[in-house]
């Protein structure tokens, strides 16, 4: 098993990474038969929803996983919402406090187990030796530091370099400028020496506040974690479970199973260290005790359950195959479905870490992004993400995340479709089998199965039945019309340019196929509106090839060029 999830053939590291038009793999994964008190009451059950999400893990049979979880956490309360603790419902992000209380900077309260927090001090950077090392730049080792004078010195990062990546809420965020407490200071440095690397590199102490220094750490931490002897996870929940012997198997079956839903597994910024840095991966646990996560995943390949073996396609981008190198760059689709599903706290840094994974290079606003990978593909657009709000670029995802903002969703009239009709969000998939689409000095040029409507008179003819006329897509475009002279329904199509593409239907609502809204007052440039579902079971819903018309009204669905601006 651990052969045929290490030796795939394919090099993108996001190659397994969505699951589409299956109903009933996706009905299961929304209405699971696994019930809210069945998961252990200090899991976050939207850190299991995660890893169910992936393509081979629609089924997965989860009950050893939150056997082993319970077994360590058991006398936890739950976590996602502290005031009252409780846990989050499961369904995004944002429904979780842990993801939208913390604030990072602010945080220097996390310790050493050894330390003596009265005599602890934060250990602040030498800026001089920071500005004149050259960049990447890592700490240098220091065990320790009894001067009260001694601040941080800095080297060049590379192979003698031990990484840490870490989560911020856990109470080891900051800046140089700040300081490191002085225990983590000691503690990284003691781990390096133990692995004999000169130096370490955390962001904390190695990324600056300052703007111009900042970019500059941020465009090398790719580099940085290639380059890195050991690429070191520090996550509390791992911290806290003791494995004296590395071949202790039922010790390792309950390190993945919290590995797999940890805070550090379901972050952006460590998804991006993790991905560069996995041929390399530690991960520390009690007593400051490092083990190699490869060594255990090997041995519970060889040796454990089948279903946490199983369980592993969930960071299946973590396990290196032979055609695999960290230096190989994520398809931008693919990374951009996984980043929907993961929480950044800082704004524009999804975009900074879409652009890390899928270019290798920094880029900070979308725009950039997608002039830079050029080729996009259509079925990838097809979800609630907000738009960009720059003139030739209103199609393009304005962030990776989905987010239920005000007015995002229905632009126009916000409140009453806010009132008549709950919120849906379409989330992302790679868009695989779709066909692309190219980015120009204009907008977006693709081909789509289109249906133009002129008036409100077309749209009564083309949805004639009373009970669907209610529908909010109707109900949109007649407000559409108040505005603008044309409106567009499109849909996706398949890589030959004929068929429609069905790759993002039937995700587990009781809707019907995905169809994006465009509006136009001139020719040939269309504005996103949005994307909503057709009516479940009509022929505006079913229709799917060129040429398809809606009986009784006259109207043909067509395949079409239109730029989108």
């Amino acid at each position: 098993m651990f052969n045929r999830i290490c030796n795939q053939e394919a090099e993108d590291p996001f190659a397994n990474v969505s699951i589409r038009g299956n109903t009933m793999l996706n009905c299961y994964l929304r209405h699971d038969l696994l019930e809210k008190h069945q998961i252990p009451q200090y899991m976050c059950p939207w850190a299991l929803s995660l890893i169910r999400s992936r393509r081979t893990n629609a089924g997965l049979d989860v009950r050893r996983l939150l056997c082993r979880y319970q077994a360590q956490f058991g006398d936890e309360h739950p976590r996602c919402i502290p005031v009252t603790r409780q846990q989050c419902e499961g369904n995004s992000p944002e429904e979780c406090e842990r993801f939208l209380t913390c604030q990072p900077e602010e945080q220097h309260f996390a310790h050493d187990k050894y330390c003596d927090v009265q005599k602890c001090r934060l250990i602040q950077w030498d800026e001089v030796s920071y500005r004149n090392s050259p960049s990447p730049r890592a700490v240098l080792v220091k065990p320790t530091p009894e001067d009260q004078q001694y601040r941080l010195t800095y080297c060049r990062a590379g192979s003698g370099t031990l990484a840490v990546s870490h989560v911020w809420s856990h109470g080891q965020g900051g800046r140089p400028e700040d300081g490191i407490n002085s225990c983590l200071h000691c503690r990284y440095s003691t781990l390096a020496t133990l692995y004999c690397c000169e130096s370490y590199w955390i962001d904390t102490a190695c990324i600056p506040e300052d703007s111009i220094l900042r970019t500059e750490a941020i465009k090398k931490i790719n580099t940085v974690f290639q380059d890195s002897k050991i690429a070191l996870i520090c996550d509390k929940d791992l911290m806290a479970i003791d494995i004296p012997n590395a071949e202790d198997l039922q010790r390792w079956e309950i390190i993945i199973s919290t590995f797999l839903v940890c805070d550090w597994n379901i972050r952006a910024w460590t998804l991006l260290e993790a991905v560069k840095g996995k041929r390399q991966l530690y991960i520390l646990t009690k007593s400051n005790h490092a083990v190699n996560f490869l060594d255990g995943v090997s041995l519970l390949a060889r040796s454990g359950p089948l279903d946490l073996v199983v369980s592993l396609s969930a960071v299946d981008y973590l396990l290196p195959s032979p055609a695999s190198n960290p230096q190989t760059l994520a398809n931008f689709e693919e990374v951009g479905h996984v980043l929907s599903h993961r929480h950044a706290s800082r704004a524009g840094d999804d975009i900074a870490i879409w652009s890390l994974l899928s270019t290798g290079s920094y880029l900070s606003t979308m725009p950039e992004l997608v002039r830079h990978v050029r080729k996009v593909k259509t079925g990838f657009l097809m979800s609630s993400s907000p738009r960009c709000t720059v003139e030739g670029f209103g199609w393009a995802p304005q962030t990776p995340r989905l987010r239920t903002i005000k007015g995002t969703v229905y632009p126009i009239k916000p409140d009453y479709f806010e009132t008549h009709y709950p919120a849906k969000i379409y989330h992302s998939y790679d868009g695989k089998g779709s066909i692309e689409g190219t980015v120009n000095t204009v907008g977006f040029k693709a081909s789509w199965l289109v249906l133009i409507l002129q008036s409100e008179s077309d749209l009564q003819a083309l949805a004639p039945w009373n009970d669907d006329f209610g529908h909010e897509m109707w109900e949109y475009v007649i407000t559409l019309f108040e505005s603008y002279g044309s409106v567009a329904l499109l849909r996706a199509l398949e890589e030959d340019g004929q068929k429609r593409w069905k790759g993002s239907d039937q995700q587990g609502q009781e809707d019907g196929s995905k169809i994006v809204v465009c509006a136009s007052n001139v020719a040939e440039r269309w504005q996103w509106k949005g994307v909503f579902s057709a009516p479940l079971g009509t022929e505006i819903d079913e229709a799917d090839g060129d040429d398809k018309g809606v009986s009784g009204t006259g109207y043909i669905w067509r395949v079409m060029e239109l730029i989108l601006v």
